[in-house]
């Protein structure tokens, strides 16, 4: 596929976190969560990106938006983060703090929890406007207007506009910071647990939202998930990380019904009323430590497939059919 079908290149990423020092280390230790990852996001369309919590997604989203708390002493990032909606690509981790924040209306998030993500203290009409302040020339009455048509897009009702967060449930404040981070209009939107904390039913319908303003807005979305069900319905391709690692990347109904990495196939055998046809599912061994040495499979104390191969030598993502990639002896051509 050509440079120019895509919104967002990452090469190589590593992110590492440096502990403090206290009285029981003279020295700081180093915790690598994202690890040598490389993933593409396809201009239009939407990008899976899931594994079980601790594996290094939220990571990747907090790097391509330089979102991290600490102070860049204490985070270690390696690699290439190329945004391509221009002519020439713009490495994101290259620019300076001011470059940045000129950057961010062209990048936006949204977070899992619409309660903590909203000022409680404005408006809802004041909340969705406050990009438009930072970030576009339109004056008052033309904020006014757009702000209007971003609630109707999102299905919140035009005469909430001077409603506050406390006065909405779960899935209208996430509909609230869905219009949010429209308003700057962004080319991509990272989509961090977005539905996770609500209900099954409101789920599906901001997923439904989701995949409709794609298409209205002609957005591009990296969608992060612990749920590989969800990701499934909205995504064209899906990523599978584990352990700051992707282990099994392709497009989405190959990764769901024809997956081949025994940590892919632990996922989706957890899916409720779900049963891998022709398939065995391959459990993973109790009381299993979860580390492993950078020589060996990141799986291999949880996987019953393990042999001595995998505790020697670390499987390397490759492609195992045509567009199908994982990283696993055990499932290669």
């Amino acid at each position: 596929m050509n440079d120019n079908n895509y919104i967002i290149q990452i090469k190589n990423l590593c992110v590492s976190y440096l502990t403090e020092k206290n009285l029981f280390s003279l020295k700081s230790d180093k915790i690598v969560a994202v690890n040598d990852v490389s993933l593409d996001i396809t201009k239009g369309t939407t990008t899976g990106l899931v594994g079980e919590s601790g594996c290094g997604k939220s990571t990747i989203a907090k790097a391509m938006l330089r979102l991290f708390n600490k102070g860049l002493n204490d985070v270690e990032i390696k690699g290439d983060i190329n945004l391509l909606f221009e002519e020439n690509p713009i490495n994101i981790l290259k620019l300076s703090k001011k470059e940045m924040r000129k950057l961010r209306k062209h990048i936006q998030i949204i977070f899992q929890d619409p309660s903590s993500s909203l000022n409680p203290r404005f408006t809802v009409g004041k909340i969705i406007e406050e990009p438009l302040i930072y970030n576009t020339s339109l004056n008052k009455k033309e904020r006014i207007e757009k702000v209007l048509f971003l609630l109707e897009k999102v299905g919140i009702s035009l005469d909430k506009y001077s409603s506050y967060p406390f006065e909405f449930s779960g899935g209208q404040k996430q509909r609230i910071s869905i219009a949010r981070a429209l308003a700057s209009g962004p080319e991509l939107i990272i989509c961090d647990e977005p539905v996770s904390s609500l209900d099954v039913s409101i789920q599906a319908q901001i997923i439904n939202l989701l995949m409709d303003l794609q298409k209205d807005f002609n957005l591009s979305i990296l969608f992060i998930s612990h749920d590989i069900s969800v990701v499934k319905q909205i995504s064209r391709n899906i990523l599978v990380m584990y352990m700051g690692k992707i282990i099994e990347s392709g497009e989405a109904g190959k990764i769901y019904f024809n997956s081949m990495h025994p940590y892919t196939k632990l996922l989706i055998s957890s899916i409720p009323g779900y049963m891998l046809k022709n398939e065995t599912v391959i459990p993973q061994i109790e009381n299993a430590e979860n580390t492993h040495r950078p020589s060996a499979c990141s799986f291999v104390s949880r996987c019953s497939l393990a042999q001595n191969i995998c505790n020697e030598n670390e499987p390397r993502l490759e492609e195992i059919a045509d567009n199908h990639y994982a990283a696993c002896f055990f499932c290669r051509k």
